[in-house]
This record gives structure tokens, C-alpha cells and sequence, in this order.
């Protein structure tokens, strides 16, 4: 599984986003460094079968700091297992 994504996070930390798959984080990303430039990832399952993917964006409703606060995935790439 591949996906290349872009986020903006702020001190505290304040914009995190998180790859999880059947409930569990496989990728939490609450770096500050390179904030809004594209990251790609990928993740290796280690058995075929059925999996739940879930994609989150975390960050604290605060006047005057939120709103430019977003996050963006441009695509995801999952391939078959032989």
C-alpha cells in the first residue's frame, strides 16, 4: 500500500495524521518540519486478507490557529498479493 499525502501541523501537537488499519496506528505523523509539501508512505501487509484502512486528521478547534490547518491525500495505491 502506497499514498502520498500533505498536512499542516502546529506545536502542541496541533494537525496530526494517522494511517490505521483494523483499528491499530501504523502511521502517526505529527512532524513539524516540511509542513504542507507532499510525503509519500508505504506500508507492507504481511499476509493477504481482508483489512480495514482508516485515515485521520486530528487538531484542536482554536480561534485564530485552526483554520488554515488541513490535510490532503492526492492518492492511495493498494496492490494484490501473488
Amino acid at each position: 500500500m502506497e499514498f502520498k499525502y500533505r498536512k499542516e501541523t502546529k506545536p502542541g501537537p496541533n494537525g496530526v495524521f494517522k494511517l490505521m488499519i483494523d483499528g491499530e496506528d501504523v502511521m502517526v505523523d505529527e512532524d513539524l518540519t516540511n509542513a504542507g509539501e507532499w510525503r509519500v508512505f508505504r506500508h507492507k501487509f504481511s499476509e493477504s486478507g481482508h483489512y480495514v484502512i482508516s485515515f485521520a486528521y486530528l487538531k484542536h478547534q482554536i480561534q485564530g490557529e485552526s483554520e488554515k490547518l488541513n490535510a490532503e491525500i492526492e492518492y492511495i495505491r493498494v496492490l494484490g498479493t501473488k
